[in-house]
């Protein structure tokens, strides 16, 4: 099976980077550089190509990032599978954020962690003593997923609490931290009609994606959880959901203090 076929089974399948992901599955099934296989000078052993097909096949049910077991965030790779959402490009405006606010925060809360991508890659790029971190999400299985990512890329000093959003008490946070929240934000009542538009959000967990409220219930409810607190927050959502959220956020005692792509810092009203 040559790279040309590859790219000809992956169209069939409804791919439409086929030329690029027949590259990244050549490359993660045979071990092979990409200017190897671009050159053509290469034979796939059978097992090779019956790998391929099989891949081929699963592609058109699921993301290429939970077929290859891993998802590249912020220039490095982390851990992925079917427990966890997979990070979006986007969402590394949220550490950009969170870099730009300085080191002067003595804890770090990674809220709805999934994969762990957002706390990490924040760690690994911030200069400085390391601030203490935890990592909260409602998914035991997500927190295995953030573990292994913890590990992988070598983060100590971490604990990993099972904690739903909307069970969180007035005080969970300790004063002076700063809270990197990714949650849910697609308006749950639109469920169908995001997955018609993009059907392999159907293969994602959909608690990480969807929630009520318009899609801002659960930040609600973290505010709510922050309000009157000495706490700066990083949050991820849609330009139409601006409003609202800041609303939200004002009604904590929190205003808007910068933005990037996607990405709202939330400071205390009196700082």
């Amino acid at each position: 099976m040559k790279l040309d076929e590859l790219s000809r089974r992956l169209r069939g399948v409804g791919v439409e980077q086929a030329d690029l992901e027949a590259l990244v599955l050549a490359e993660f099934v045979t071990g092979l550089t990409r200017a190897k296989l671009l050159a053509g000078d290469f034979k796939l052993r059978p097992t090779q190509a019956g790998r391929l097909r099989q891949l081929i096949r699963r592609r058109g049910r699921q993301p290429l990032a939970y077929l290859l077991k891993r998802k590249e965030f912020y220039g490095r790779n982390f851990y992925v599978d079917r427990r966890v959402l997979i990070p979006r490009p986007e969402s590394e405006d949220l550490v950009e954020a969170a870099l730009g606010l300085g080191t002067g925060f003595g804890r770090l809360y990674d809220v709805g962690c999934g994969s762990g991508c957002l706390a990490i890659s924040y760690l690994k790029t911030r200069a400085g003593k390391p601030p203490g971190v935890q990592l909260l999400d409602a998914s035991r299985q997500a927190l295995r997923v953030a573990r292994k990512n913890c590990r992988r890329h070598s983060i100590g000093r971490v604990t990993f609490s099972l904690q739903d959003v909307s069970a969180l008490p007035a005080g969970y946070f300790a004063p002076g931290s700063l809270i990197l929240a990714n949650l849910p934000y697609l308006d749950i009542t639109e469920r169908g009609a995001y997955e018609r538009g993009s059907p392999m959000l159907r293969s994602e967990p959909a608690a990480s994606l969807y929630a009520g409220g318009g899609g801002l219930e659960l930040y609600g409810s973290l505010l709510k959880a922050c309000a009157g607190q000495d706490l700066t927050l990083v949050c991820e959502s849609l330009p139409p959901q601006r409003a609202a959220l800041e609303k939200l956020a004002a009604a904590g005692g929190f205003r808007p203090n910068g933005r990037r792509g996607l990405a709202t810092v939330f400071s205390p009203l009196t700082k």
